[in-house]
């Protein structure tokens, strides 16, 4: 017992500035440097990861519109083959030419037609309907018969009598004077926003 209080003067504890002073000197701005770098490294990660996905959205964008583009470019191109192997056999009836081509018109679902020259379809292949709705309306037709005439070799979008459904219509001139249109549906998909 006679040791006790010699121990007890010996664990004398620092005084309590010195711990204050430590803690200030020390502790604090390592701990604000260590959140310093946490929260710099947070931002700079999220900046390199949205400049990423903006990069590969992007990307995907051009990719798609390539795509769109090459597969608009094949319609134009069938469309004037053709007009070009119907131009070739005008001493041939048309639909007995077109009996012969139907494989061409594979990407027109919505069909083609050859149009005289007051816009009349005189020949038909494939799908008849959506074309025979266009013209139940006298006035609409006319909007539409022109439009082909106006954009020969350009795509031009319509929608179908209820406005549900877009089509893209292409239409070339013929060596005889008379026009020869094509119809293909334009698929929205919800996918795609």
């Amino acid at each position: 017992m006679k040791y006790l209080p010699r121990l007890r003067m010996r664990l004398k504890l620092p005084p309590l500035g010195l711990v204050l002073q430590l803690f200030a000197i020390i502790l604090l701005p390592l701990t604000i440097l260590l959140v310093a770098i946490t929260f710099g490294s947070i931002s700079v990660h999220q900046k390199a990861m949205r400049t990423l996905v903006g990069e590969r959205d992007e990307r995907t964008v051009y990719s798609a519109a390539n795509d769109l583009n090459s597969q608009l470019e094949n319609r134009i191109n069938e469309l004037t083959s053709i007009s070009m192997i119907i131009s070739a056999n005008l001493s041939q009836p048309i639909s007995s030419t077109f009996s012969g081509i139907g494989f061409v018109t594979q990407d027109f679902d919505a069909g083609v037609v050859v149009l005289d020259s007051q816009g009349k379809p005189t020949t038909r292949l494939g799908d008849q309907l959506i074309w025979d709705l266009w013209a139940t309306v006298p006035s609409e037709w006319q909007a539409i018969y022109q439009m082909l005439v106006d954009q020969t070799g350009k795509i031009s979008i319509k929608s179908g009598k209820d406005n549900s459904q877009l089509f893209g219509l292409i239409s070339e001139k013929m060596a005889n004077g008379d026009l020869i249109a094509g119809s293909f549906s334009i698929v929205y998909y919800a996918g795609w926003s």
